[in-house]
């Protein structure tokens, strides 16, 4: 028997669950005390150490079905008949605990999912993510996300995920990014395009535009004869670099806008425009 050990000891009033507890309502109530009782998260507390101790005693039996069955059959035996029982009650408990102690064990990742926007792609974000783990407890949490983050990015927090058991370190978390998609603007990695829309006349004669960009309107001259399709480039407009290298470049891909409800004095003009093209030079 493990030293110090109270044969007696009722481990289901450490777990604070009730004995008809199912598997899955010990785990979880052992999580969340070792969560809390962890000399980890605990370390001005001279106590916790033993706290722990006790909760991983208690769960090392009651969290597995075998010794759990001998436990109940043992505990509830030498209760009911006292002191004359005890002697048989320490060797039932002796083979429990005599074997090793069952090995520290990793917690699992927990894997969650954030969602951003392109406009936060540009300049870094953090957001905060409620967490439930197994242990049943919400938690709150301030992720950080980079700029230039992609979709499906995994972002890795060390030791944030599912608690370990028998002393074990806790898992990772995982924050998957999903990057919402954008009404104006696609994205080619750190590249953006826009259909930009410039009228016949500005594209016939030339003249100034407005493009959008994330950061604000930049000033755009078309060139007289400007074909539809057209593409206009503005260097380092796009995206950071997730792994540094600058921004991309934002792309303007012209295309014709057609005027339309023409009254009659507007399209006698465009026929004698239509007719003087015709005519040969």
């Amino acid at each position: 028997m493990r030293d110090g050990m109270d044969p007696l000891k009722d481990f289901y009033k450490t777990l604070g669950v009730s004995r008809s507890a199912s598997e899955d309502e010990i785990r979880k109530a052992f999580r969340r005390l070792a969560r809390r009782y962890h000399p980890d998260t605990q370390p001005d507390d001279p106590l916790a150490g033993a706290r722990f101790k006790e909760l991983t005693e208690a769960y090392d039996v009651l969290g597995d079905p075998p010794r759990r069955r001998a436990y109940d059959a043992a505990f509830s035996d030498g209760a009911s008949q006292g002191e004359a029982k005890r002697s048989g009650l320490d060797a039932i408990l002796s083979g429990l605990f005599g074997a090793a102690s069952a090995a520290p064990r990793r917690g699992a990742d927990l894997e969650v999912e954030a969602e951003v926007t392109l406009e936060q792609v540009l300049t870094g974000t953090a957001v905060t993510l409620s967490l439930t783990p197994p242990s049943g407890e919400v938690r709150r949490l301030r992720v950080k996300i980079p700029p230039g983050v992609e979709n499906n990015t995994v972002v890795r927090l060390p030791r944030e995920g599912d608690p370990g058991d028998f002393g074990g370190p806790a898992g990772d978390l995982l924050v998957r990014v999903s990057v919402q998609s954008h009404p104006t603007f696609q994205r080619e990695g750190a590249n953006l395009a826009i259909d930009l829309p410039v009228s016949v006349f500005d594209a016939v004669l030339g003249g100034r535009v407005q493009c959008p960009s994330l950061q604000g309107p930049l000033a755009l001259d078309i060139p007289p004869g400007t074909q539809g399709n057209a593409v206009f480039r503005f260097s380092g407009h796009g995206l950071p670099r997730l792994k540094g290298g600058g921004r991309g470049d934002l792309e303007a891909r012209v295309y014709l806008v057609v005027p339309s409800g023409l009254d009659e004095a507007q399209r006698l003009s465009w026929e004698r425009l239509a007719g003087q093209a015709l005519m040969p030079l």
